[in-house]
């Protein structure tokens, strides 16, 4: 990781400055630009408002669990599941990231844009109308369990173009942190999060195309009746891309947001740096779960030690790298910041998740197939939500032109963390109380209670992504009003990394003539 700003030298080899230009304003603007800034942007605000939607469909499942009943959404429960499911990893996790990272990573390595801005821009736009078809399908009682099949198949092949748009964009994240670095920006002085993205990219290229496959044996199943799958609207063989462990391979960026915020919080220089990178990988390579692909045809997972391993070895990274982040809190002069707030929460989160996820494999608890495996998912999928929400205040003077207020960042942290919390943590012990995965009758003692508590937990996380999209809207038409000559500092925190050396907004092709970097400090 990157602790101080890199230096450069004097009579070192330059970037010449690039070609004026200008921003894209206006919605004319928006929809042609290839500016890397505008479509991250529009790939946070857009995932943004499917979290709310997914969120308010697993709040409605909630309700009905309450009760053990299906009375307020009828034969809709199970489409309402999934939608949340889906929703929440293949519209939020991962293109959150993936906005943050078309924004941000060509400013931490030094590039005028990024690689293949126009393939980034088609990314942005397949993935955004795919997923609305996702909901579409959905509205037309569509989507695993539908009565229309037309609707399944429709639902099938929007989650197709969803993945593609999510591939397209990996592999322009990669290409960047790869190939469009600065002169001197070695591998070993990336920023975290340009480290985390790259291992978080590459990862997903290896793990969606996987899911893509599996997509197409699902549609010519769904369309000629095959049978290869006889779960629940053929949706178990696509069930591990949503569950443990994959979800880690897709909140993984989360690490590296909480490390650039940590340095920058406290100054101190990291004395772990090739640990910390390693921990990061480390956590994406055991997050690969497309071997769970098979549960769909072999549910006895706790029979095979490489699951039983991979999950109970998530740990140790995580532990680790928290290790590591302490360090620099400890050693450094600590700003308690909103964006510092929310990377703490964070991490509690995902450390939460994995001591969830190590029980959940250990025969003895036998939480396999139970509401635990929402526990595990909540707890990763929601602390990746936090460290994206960091990342946005982190970044907001970058992104939007304006700083997000502090005191907005350490209120959304408070009500996420509570939400996540609340909401994770009652399933966790239905599955111990040994209530089923999605089952809504024959509830177990005690575990109606539990279901109220989770689903004030989904309010409270609801409220504070509500409270987070308020505010960066906000910032975002502040951003506007401000312009480029507008008085925002170019770096409010006190910077480490090379995204603090332009201004804020940054203009046209992000820099001026950059000289080489000579260190990583």
């Amino acid at each position: 990781m990157t602790e101080t700003r890199a230096e450069t030298g004097a009579g070192a080899p330059t970037v010449a400055p690039p070609p004026t230009e200008r921003r894209p304003r206006g919605l004319a603007d928006l929809l042609g630009t290839s500016d890397h800034l505008a479509i991250g942007r529009l790939f946070v605000g857009t995932s943004l408002l499917f979290l709310v939607v997914a969120g308010v469909a697993g709040g409605v499942v909630g309700v009905d669990r309450i009760d053990g009943t299906a009375d307020l959404v009828s034969g809709a429960y199970g489409q309402l599941l999934t939608l949340h499911g889906v929703g929440a990893t293949f519209l939020f996790a991962i293109p959150v990231f993936c906005g943050l990272a078309i924004a941000v990573v060509p400013l931490q390595v030094g590039a005028r844009t990024v690689a293949f801005p126009r393939a980034a821009a088609a990314a942005y736009w397949v993935w955004a109308f795919s997923g609305v078809l996702v909901l579409v399908a959905y509205l037309i009682n569509g989507g695993p369990g539908g009565g229309r099949l037309d609707g399944r198949l429709l639902w099938i092949v929007a989650l197709g173009g969803v993945v593609v748009g999510l591939c397209l964009a990996a592999v322009c994240i990669a290409t960047t942190v790869l190939a469009l670095r600065t002169p001197g920006m070695s591998l070993y002085r990336l920023p975290m999060f340009s480290w985390s993205m790259l291992v978080a990219s590459s990862l997903w290229l290896l793990t969606l195309p996987v899911f893509a496959g599996i997509l197409v044996l699902t549609y010519l199943d769904t369309r000629h009746f095959a049978g290869l799958y006889d779960g629940f609207g053929n949706y178990d063989g696509l069930r591990w891309a949503v569950g443990q462990p994959q979800v880690v391979a897709f909140a993984l960026p989360a690490l590296g947001v909480i490390g650039d915020i940590a340095a920058t919080a406290t100054g101190a220089r990291q004395r772990s740096r090739i640990g910390l990178y390693t921990t990061i990988a480390a956590a994406g390579v055991l997050g690969i779960g497309a071997n769970t692909y098979f549960q769909a045809v072999e549910p006895d997972l706790l029979a095979d030690p490489l699951y039983v391993g991979v999950g109970v070895a998530l740990l140790l990274p995580l532990v680790a790298f928290t290790g590591g982040i302490g360090d620099t809190l400890r050693r450094g002069r600590l700003r308690v910041t909103g964006p510092l707030v929310l990377a703490a929460a964070s991490l509690l989160m995902f450390l939460a998740g994995a001591a969830a996820g190590a029980m959940r494999v250990v025969e003895p608890f036998e939480l396999v197939g139970t509401t635990a495996d929402a526990s595990y998912t909540h707890y990763v999928l929601l602390a990746g939500a936090l460290g994206a929400v960091a990342g946005m205040f982190h970044w907001s003077t970058k992104l939007y032109g304006a700083a997000l207020a502090d005191n907005a960042a350490k209120g959304a942290g408070a009500l996420l963390l509570l939400g996540t919390v609340a909401l994770a943590l009652p399933d966790l012990v239905s599955g111990l109380l040994d209530q089923g995965r999605g089952s809504i009758g024959d509830q177990r003692d005690g575990v109606a209670a539990l279901n109220v508590v989770s689903v004030i937990g989904g309010v409270l996380v609801v409220l504070g992504l509500l409270s987070v999209l308020a505010t960066v809207a906000g910032g975002a038409r502040a951003g506007r009003r401000a312009g480029a000559g507008g008085d925002v500092p170019a770096d409010p925190w006190g910077g480490l990394t090379l995204e603090w050396a332009t201004t804020s907004p940054p203009e046209p092709g992000n820099f001026g003539a950059l000289e080489a970097v000579r260190s990583p400090e």
